[in-house]
C-alpha cells in the first residue's frame, strides 16, 4: 500500500511500540512524504475517509527479485507496446489506414505476444462512456428534426461579421461553456448538429470541427465540468468562484491559441468558395 501524506499531523507521528521502525519512531511526517505501508484491509477503509493521506493506493504485486529472462521479457514487451503505439500515431496522422482497424489489429499483437491479458483488454473498454456517447445522439437528433439546429445554424452564420478568428473563438467558447455544465461529448454531439450544415467563407469544416472539438475538452470554468474538477475541489479547499476567476481566464486564452492554430495549420483552400470567373470578353 503506498500513501502520499497531506502534512504534519498528530495522528500520524510514528509512536513507539506501534510497528514503526526505530529511526522513524518519534518523527512527523512532511507534506509531500510516501509511505509504502503493510496494512489490512480494513485499515485501509478506515483511513481512506480522514484527512491524513492526500492519496492511498493498493501495490499490485509484492517486489520479488526477478530473473534475467523475466527483466528482457519485460523490457522485449515494453518495446512492442511503444513500437505500437508510435505505429498508431504514424499512420492516423498521414492517413495511411484507417483508424478503427488498425487499433484493432495493434490490440490484437499485444493481447497475442502477452503485453495484455484479454481480461485486461477487455476491462479497458469504458463502457459508461460508450453509452453516454450512444445516448447524446438522441439530442443531436432531436435539435435536428425540430429545427432548432437549423435555426441556431443561421444565427452563427450572422457571426461572420467578427472575421475567421473571431468565429472561431465563439465556437469554442460557445462549446467549452455548454461543456461546463453537461458532459463533453453530449456538448459536442449536440452541437455538431447545428456546426455540420454551416458554411462560412474563408473557413473550412476541418477548422470549424477542431474548435468546436477542443472548446467540448476545455471545462475549466466549473468544479462541475468535468471528474477531475471535482476530484480538486474538496482536496484543495477551492470553491466555486476560484474555478470560474481562474478558469474563465484559461478558457479565454486557449480559445485564442485554439483558433489561430486552426487558421494556420488547417487553412485548406478546398473549403473555400471558388473565385468569380471572368467576365467574358466583349464582342468586336
Amino acid at each position: 500500500l503506498v500513501g502520499l501524506a497531506r502534512g504534519f499531523s498528530p495522528g500520524l507521528r510514528p509512536r513507539v511500540g506501534t510497528g514503526w521502525p526505530q529511526l522513524m519512531q518519534g518523527l512527523p511526517l512532511r507534506p509531500g512524504d510516501t509511505l509504502l505501508l503493510e496494512a489490512p484491509d480494513s485499515w485501509v477503509q478506515a483511513n481512506r475517509i480522514l484527512h491524513h493521506f492526500a492519496l492511498l493506493r493498493r501495490v499490485a504485486q509484492p517486489w520479488r527479485p526477478r530473473s534475467v529472462e523475466a527483466v528482457v521479457q519485460e523490457r522485449l514487451k515494453l518495446a512492442a507496446s511503444l513500437s505500437a503505439l508510435l505505429l498508431l500515431l504514424v499512420c492516423s496522422a498521414l492517413d495511411l489506414v484507417s483508424l478503427l482497424p488498425l487499433a484493432l489489429s495493434i490490440a490484437y499483437a499485444l493481447v497475442s505476444i502477452g503485453c495484455i491479458s484479454l481480461d485486461q483488454a477487455w476491462r479497458s473498454i469504458s463502457y459508461r462512456l460508450v453509452l453516454t456517447i450512444a445516448c447524446s445522439f438522441g439530442p443531436g437528433a432531436a435539435l435536428t428534426n425540430t429545427g432548432v439546429a437549423a435555426a441556431l445554424g443561421a444565427g452563427l452564420v450572422e457571426l461572420q461579421v467578427l472575421g475567421s478568428f473571431g468565429f472561431l473563438l465563439c465556437i469554442y467558447l460557445t462549446t467549452s461553456a455548454l461543456s461546463c455544465f453537461v458532459s463533453n461529448s453530449a456538448a459536442v454531439v449536440a452541437f455538431y448538429s447545428v456546426l455540420r450544415d454551416v458554411r462560412v467563407p474563408g473557413l473550412n469544416s476541418e477548422q470549424l470541427m477542431v474548435a468546436m472539438m477542443l472548446g467540448g475538452s476545455s471545462a475549466f470554468a466549473t468544479p462541475i465540468g468535468y471528474q477531475t474538477n471535482l476530484m480538486v475541489l474538496g482536496r484543495g479547499g477551492y470553491a466555486f468562484t476560484d474555478f470560474m476567476a481562474l478558469g474563465g481566464g484559461l478558457t479565454l486564452v486557449v480559445g485564442c491559441v485554439v483558433s489561430a492554430g486552426c487558421l494556420v495549420f488547417l487553412a485548406d483552400a478546398a473549403d473555400v468558395p471558388p473565385a468569380a470567373p471572368p467576365a467574358p470578353p466583349a464582342p468586336p
